[in-house]
């Protein structure tokens, strides 16, 4: 997997966890949870469900799907041009 993924709003540094946005605003950093998840969506090709996030990244299936839900939110909002009709 590429350390640096570009997508319509921004670029992210996949290594050290920063969204940089192709406007040339600031850096912004991605939570733990959030760079993991992302690294997961970049590693494959296909849909990841939400079962499989939630297995990998959390370890456990007690975790709410509103957890993973909420968590893909805040990524959306870092990376989305648009987070409510989301590109990626």
């Amino acid at each position: 997997m590429d350390d640096r993924l570009v997508l319509t709003a921004c670029s992210v540094d996949l290594q050290r966890g920063l969204v940089v946005p192709s406007d040339g605003g600031p850096p912004v950093p991605l939570g733990t949870r959030e760079h993991a998840v992302l690294r997961l969506f970049a590693g494959r090709v296909g849909p990841v469900g939400r079962d499989e996030v939630i297995a990998r990244i959390w370890g456990s299936d007690a975790v709410s799907s509103r957890a993973c839900d909420t968590l893909v939110a805040r990524l959306r909002a870092k990376i989305e041009v648009d987070p409510s009709a989301p590109d990626h």
